[in-house]
């Protein structure tokens, strides 16, 4: 069965909870705390204390979804249709060709510098709003010890009117099987401006008790081996997206810390900044690392994906793929995040943010 809407996952103190995992109607899935319901996923409810004590106590490696593919699609990139972010997020309309400003208030302009090419995966010094808002997600699953670390990825905090929300990949928060259907993690850790792999963390430790994916990633998406290596597949694959609720602390949002980028969904890009902690080698995951693309450089394919020539590495996944980016104030629009590695391991591809996109954000804030 193929529908749109989307899917909320929900880590809860000590409970078990039911949340619906399909909709006759799109935006209409809600999370349930007893009760059946067809086609009801089940989540294992973790005590927040145990994220932190986990974070030391378990090795980590970086998330292992990579489904490699040669780059292909149009050359050249789509025509720029800037959507309107004045007068702060309303996602009500659920269009696409829709933009939200940075927490800086930064307009889409065309007067921003562009971005060149850059390809090596350099280091990036955290400039402006990007040293607060980008940052690193550790994901754990449910194991014989309850909770365990199952791998590392990268996110971002995008404005938001319930001033919470994180993108990343939604293959890094559905964890693959050696074969078959892909579960869920159970709980995700994000550390905004994290260097030396934690060593620092100017802007703390933030937990999350809901992700919410797109029911076309967690319904049609499958891990296949090929010799020894494991590989997604599946039409879910093209809805790489997803969208973690943080959970507050002393009373504030991780946006009223941290600030946010903005979010940019169907409205093409021009210059591509790409974000994000690679940890597989060469890689270590210690510091965060830049590509770039110029607005001639990119290409896209018919898979809502953007490509770049770009060395980063696994650990990299859900980065941000920014455009309209100011480099000396570290603001920008994510309109993207990074999805996919080509069989060259030269190049590198982002999810595009569309409409369907644009619903599973607003489901994140309840909207």
């Amino acid at each position: 069965m193929s529908f749109r809407g989307a899917i909320v996952g929900l880590v809860a103190a000590g409970s078990m909870l039911l949340v619906a995992a399909c909709s006759a109607s799109p935006g209409s899935v809600h999370a349930k705390a007893a009760g059946s319901a067809a086609g009801a996923r089940v989540f294992a409810g973790l005590r927040e204390s145990r994220v932190g004590a986990d974070l030391v106590a378990h090795p980590h490696v970086a998330n292992p979804y990579w489904r490699t593919q040669r780059p292909g699609g149009t050359d050249g990139d789509p025509s720029p249709l800037f959507g309107s972010g004045s007068g702060g997020p309303d996602v009500t309309a659920g269009i696409p060709g829709t933009a939200f400003p940075p927490s800086t208030g930064a307009p889409r302009s065309a007067s921003v510098p562009a971005a060149g090419d850059v390809s090596d995966a350099r280091v990036w010094p955290l400039t402006g709003l990007t040293g607060s808002t980008t940052g690193r997600l550790y994901l754990f699953t449910a194991g014989e010890s309850l909770l365990t670390e199952y791998g590392l990825c990268s996110g971002t905090v995008i404005t938001s009117k319930t001033r919470n929300i994180v993108v990343t990949a939604a293959h890094c928060m559905y964890q693959p099987q050696h074969t078959g259907p892909r579960v869920p993690v159970v709980a995700a850790a994000f550390v905004p401006g994290d260097q030396g792999d934690r060593s620092v963390t100017p802007y703390g430790v933030w937990t999350s008790s809901q992700f919410t994916i797109d029911p076309q990633f967690a319904q049609h998406t499958v891990t296949v081996l090929r010799g020894d290596k494991e590989y997604t597949d599946g039409a879910g694959a093209d809805d790489d997206f997803a969208f973690l609720t943080m959970d507050p602390q002393n009373g504030r949002n991780i946006q009223d810390v941290t600030g946010a980028q903005g979010v940019a969904f169907g409205t093409g890009w021009t210059s591509i900044w790409q974000l994000g902690y690679p940890s597989a080698p060469p890689f270590d995951g210690t510091s965060e690392r830049l590509c770039a693309s110029s607005p001639t450089s990119s290409t896209s394919d018919e898979h809502n994906r953007v490509w770049l020539a770009c060395a980063m590495t696994p650990g990299s996944s859900g980065g941000a793929y920014l455009t309209d980016f100011d480099p000396s104030a570290g603001a920008g629009y994510v309109f993207a995040v990074q999805s996919l590695r080509a069989e060259d391991e030269a190049h590198n591809a982002g999810q595009v943010l569309n409409s369907a996109a644009l619903t599973d954000y607003r489901h994140a804030q309840g909207l």
